[in-house]
Order: structure tokens, then C-alpha cells, then sequence
């Protein structure tokens, strides 16, 4: 009891940072754009709040799952709609993927898992964003489950029962790593009898609002390249974080070019970083 209060409470905190956070959105003018326009532009209600997640379309593994579920939950306690965004722009090799398995000798061990099979695929997925993969090979997943229901704990095993098969179909009829990871989450959504909107960040690009942000960040490099590393600094001086990569690299200056926050994508669909310099008459 004294726990389901506690979430009561903590719950009722969330439902009134959401409600107030929502109207500072409503009114806010960032660079001349609003979240009307931006919800217009992008076909997201404008008349309701929004609970966004988000996050690399890996794999799903259940800390993912209660993360979306837990956005269901404050979305349908406030008359909003859920919506998750994949943050496609990364690369599958940032993000391995883990399974655990037990040895012999009863000792645990994470297996990182292999989506391709095809040695050109395992080459592509080094340098590729996960928007231009291809779905997972087959074969490898196939294999995946298998190698798991050897080696995985029990609780693993047993609650991958009726799974497998499910997958294995949405394999087949997806062609892109997104199409697949979606798959999975409206799984969940059809187990749950939960509802969102799904966001693919690649949508983003060729976007009005993308494209108004983008052309205001060049013609105001110094002040948001200033701005960008001292809120990235502040953050580690406040968590005490001494890794300079952590949680995003600065954005570097050299002979009056400035790093971008900016992926750009070569004909090859190979991500690469991008500079920019502006001397007020050409960029």
C-alpha cells in the first residue's frame, strides 16, 4: 500500500510538470517558430499535449518497453497522445546489443548479438545510420533465438515463449531496420492495448522547421557554438563527469571553421561530421 501511494503521489507530480510544461511550450517562440507550426508541419496533433520518447531503434529490450509504456500511462492520464521518435541518425556499431547467457559452471556472460550474416551488410553497418539498413538478416535472428534458448536463463527462456514466431513473421515482411524495430514496438502496443505515433527522425530533414533551425544556426555560428559547449560543460561540472565525450563531444573550432551539430550522409549513405564557416556574405 505504502508503495502504490508513493506512485500515486509521484505520478500526480508528473501529470502537473507535463500540464505546465506543455503550456510553456504552447506559448514559446524559439527562433521564430512555435509548436504549432512545428506540430503542423510534421502532422502531430496541436490540440492535445504530446508525451514524446525516444531513442536509437535497437533491438527492444524491456527497459525500452517500460519506458514507452510509462509515457501510455502519463499521456492517458492527462488526454494526450503518446509518440516515440527514433533517433535514426546512429550507427548500428554504437549501439551492440546484449544478450546474457549462463555457463557451465553456472557463471553469467553478455553475448553480443549479430544481426547480419552477409559480410557486406556487417561492413555496412559500420559507417551506415541505422535509416539506410536493411532489415536484419534472417538467418541471424534465426540463429539469436536459438543460441538463447541454449544458453539463456530460464526466466529468459520462458518468457520468450510465443515470441519467437511473432518475430520472425515481422522479419519478413519489413525491409528496413526501421520497419523491423516498429514491429516490435507495435507488438508491445497490440500486448498492452496501448496506443502512439511513431516518429522517424530522418523524417525531420527535409522538413520546414528543420530546414528554418538549420539556416539560423549557420548565420549564428560563434554565439550557438559558445552557447552549445558551455551547456555541455555545466552538465558535467553538475554531475561531476570528467569524460569529455560524455554525454556528447563539444563542438571544436579550428582556423575559423566551427563544428556543426550536424550529420551529413555521402552518396554511399556513410555518416560523416560537418563544419561551417560564415563571413556574413557567404557560407
Amino acid at each position: 500500500r505504502l508503495m502504490l501511494d508513493n506512485f500515486t503521489n509521484r505520478l500526480s507530480n508528473w501529470k502537473e510538470e507535463a500540464l505546465r510544461n506543455r503550456e510553456k511550450a504552447v506559448k514559446a517562440i524559439v527562433w521564430g517558430q512555435n509548436a504549432v507550426k512545428v506540430r503542423a508541419a510534421l502532422k502531430l496533433p496541436g490540440d492535445q499535449p504530446i508525451v514524446m520518447t525516444g531513442h536509437q531503434p535497437v533491438f527492444f529490450h524491456p527497459g525500452l518497453w517500460t519506458k514507452c509504456l510509462a509515457a501510455s500511462y502519463l499521456a492517458e492520464s492527462i488526454q494526450g497522445t503518446a509518440c516515440h521518435q527514433l533517433t535514426d541518425t546512429a550507427l548500428p556499431a554504437e549501439y551492440l546489443h546484449y544478450l546474457p547467457e549462463v555457463e557451465d559452471n553456472g557463471k553469467a556472460r553478455m553475448r553480443t548479438l549479430q544481426f547480419f550474416k552477409n559480410k557486406e551488410f556487417i561492413d555496412q553497418e559500420k559507417t551506415t545510420p541505422y535509416a539506410m539498413m536493411p532489415a536484419p538478416d534472417h538467418a541471424a535472428v534465426k540463429y539469436i533465438f536459438s543460441e538463447a534458448q541454449t544458453y539463456c536463463p530460464l526466466a529468459v527462456k520462458t518468457a520468450m515463449h510465443g515470441i519467437e514466431e511473432r518475430f520472425m513473421g515481422d522479419l519478413l515482411k519489413n525491409a528496413t531496420w526501421n520497419e523491423f524495430h516498429l514491429s516490435t514496438l507495435k507488438y508491445l502496443d497490440a500486448l498492452s492495448e496501448t496506443k502512439r505515433l511513431y516518429l522517424e527522425a530522418h523524417r525531420l530533414w527535409s522538413s520546414d522547421p528543420y530546414y528554418e533551425f538549420l539556416a539560423y544556426w549557420m548565420s549564428h555560428l560563434p554565439e550557438l557554438s559558445e552557447a552549445y559547449n558551455k551547456a555541455l560543460n555545466d552538465y558535467r561540472a553538475k554531475y561531476g563527469i570528467k569524460h569529455d565525450l560524455t554525454p556528447l563531444p563539444n563542438l571544436k573550432f579550428e582556423n575559423w571553421w566551427f563544428e556543426i551539430p550536424f550529420w551529413g550522409v555521402t552518396k554511399y549513405n556513410q555518416r560523416q561530421s560537418l563544419w561551417a564557416k560564415n563571413d556574413g556574405k557567404h557560407l
